[in-house]
């Protein structure tokens, strides 16, 4: 996700949004297969309440959430403090239908007025998917 430049003069947050994409193939020759999932976000630098980027040791505070209202309700994380853990499935694999793919929002949300200096941030998240 990319957030692009951040201007912390602004009182609007900085919001990005990207498209987690999942596709599963049938693997079996007969029959149907049914597939269920879940989804979750590390927390990366930080906590699920509270995630940072960082340039250098500098912190920029941002999270990610299943939601486009973006509140502390709709965190995504793995079920544990206070995130959110996805959970679906996919429409039944068969002779039919061999590939089915679904696609799940993410919503990311720098809060605006953080005092930071001028440089490049980052962090990184680890997606798991369980099925």
């Amino acid at each position: 996700m990319n957030f692009g430049s951040y201007d912390p003069l602004s009182t609007t947050p900085t919001e990005s949004i990207t498209n987690i994409q999942i596709t599963c193939t049938r693997t079996g020759t007969t029959g149907a297969e049914n597939v269920a999932y879940a989804l979750s976000l590390s927390s990366g630098t930080g906590t699920f309440a509270s995630r940072t980027m960082l340039n250098g040791s500098v912190p920029l505070n941002y999270n990610l959430f299943t939601s486009s209202n973006r509140d502390s309700s709709t965190i995504w994380g793995n079920g544990t403090g206070g995130s959110i853990l996805i959970v679906g499935s996919l429409q039944q694999l068969d002779a039919n239908f061999p590939t089915r793919t679904v696609s799940h929002p993410l919503y990311g949300r720098v809060p605006a007025r953080q005092d930071i200096p001028i440089g490049s941030y980052s962090a990184s998240v680890i997606l798991t998917m369980t099925f």
